[in-house]
């Protein structure tokens, strides 16, 4: 496998599912265009939230915003700084 990591793309205009993986790519055809995408762990379920760059951009300022200046609850503030690393990460692998 290649240095880069395996990645998953979906055309809900064909319906078509690609996974990429460095070396052999598997594609799915005619899926249709209602298809969830969910990420089982051990403890939980994630179900696939499709934002823009710019999109994730205001979310991650959003955040900051209720973090730094708003009073919310121990669990949301919880919940917002779990999700915050992740808006980053996404920032980031979606470049400039």
């Amino acid at each position: 496998m290649a240095d880069r990591p395996v990645s998953v793309r979906y055309d809900p205009s064909t319906g078509a599912l690609v996974v990429e993986t460095g070396g052999p790519t598997v594609t799915m055809d005619e899926l249709g265009d209602a298809v969830s995408f969910i990420r089982a762990d051990d403890d939980d379920e994630r179900h696939a939230f499709f934002v823009t760059r710019s999109e994730a951009d205001v979310l991650l300022k959003m955040v900051n915003y209720i973090l730094d200046k708003v009073k919310v609850t121990e669990a949301s503030r919880n919940h917002l700084q779990v999700v915050k690393p992740r808006l980053e990460a996404l920032l980031s692998a979606l470049g400039e």
